[in-house]
């Protein structure tokens, strides 16, 4: 009988280990989302990428449209970090719900 030896050392990965894997995945999906701003705002990106983003970001820009007004702003401040001050705001102050 052939054994064969894999990375893991002879064991399955445990849920702990897919657990894992998915945190890591959602934060970096969570922290990409500023600099993929930051590129679209700052005219880094070509213009046929905004409809890709606006899909891939989607359920962050609608925590940034209907969340928590803490949870909002924060998102909202970290998408305008890396962007050309400019007078108005990414996210247009009427879209947002009051409180």
């Amino acid at each position: 009988m052939q054994r064969t030896d894999n990375s893991m050392g002879g064991h399955a990965p445990t849920i702990g280990f897919w657990a894992t894997m998915a945190g890591i995945a959602g934060l970096v999906y969570v922290l990409s989302f500023g600099p993929a701003m930051w590129l679209r705002q700052n005219g880094k990106l070509p213009s046929w990428t905004n409809n890709p983003l606006a899909c891939a970001y989607y359920p962050i820009i609608w925590v940034c449209l209907t969340g928590p007004r803490p949870v909002r702003e924060g998102l909202i401040w970290y998408a305008e970090w890396g962007t050309r001050r400019t007078p108005e705001r990414i996210y247009d102050q009427e879209m947002m719900p009051s409180e």
